[in-house]
């Protein structure tokens, strides 16, 4: 009779097994990739603007790049080096974190991007930094910040969004 058995406990922790490597542990918090926002701006051409939104705390942010139409647009080819290397754009990313937290040593790089404008040839450089360590609470979205930069190293605008909901 215990033979019998057996099989069945094998099969039934072999199960249990499967299903607990399938779920993730509960301590982890959600990854959620930078919004991508086509809402027009004020005085904005279509397709000449890019919007990202970002939280650091309780609060929301937007990085906002617009194609200036007196710059000379930022035509690269793939096939050569990027104008604004990885590295400089992080420290100028860098400097714009720094004017919302101070400190922006315990922010690491988690996201290189480039894209180029809808309408245009023109191409930008989006880059993510997330603190190292965070607090993740089911209520808030995960702490990140984002800055666009055009080609020519220049970053867009961080702008506060104010919630129209009365306490």
């Amino acid at each position: 009779m215990c033979e019998s058995k057996l099989p069945l406990l094998v099969t039934v922790g072999f199960v249990a097994v499967l299903a607990m490597a399938q779920t993730a542990p509960p301590t982890l918090p959600p990854r959620t990739l930078p919004r991508i926002s086509s809402l027009p701006l004020a005085n904005a051409p279509t397709g000449q603007t890019e919007i990202r939104t970002f939280h650091i705390g309780e609060k929301e942010y937007r990085s906002v790049l617009t194609l200036a139409e007196d710059k000379p647009g930022s035509a690269w080819d793939p096939a050569t080096p990027l104008p604004v290397g990885l590295a400089r754009a992080e420290a100028i990313a860098r400097l714009e974190l720094a004017k919302l937290v101070g400190d922006p040593s315990g922010w690491h790089v988690s996201d290189f991007h480039i894209g180029h404008f809808a309408n245009k040839s023109s191409w930008y450089i989006c880059v993510t930094l997330e603190p190292a360590m965070q607090v993740v609470a089911e209520a808030l979205p995960p702490d990140s910040f984002t800055a666009l930069l055009d080609f020519h190293g220049t970053v867009g605008r961080t702008l506060r969004v104010v919630s129209r909901k009365q306490p």
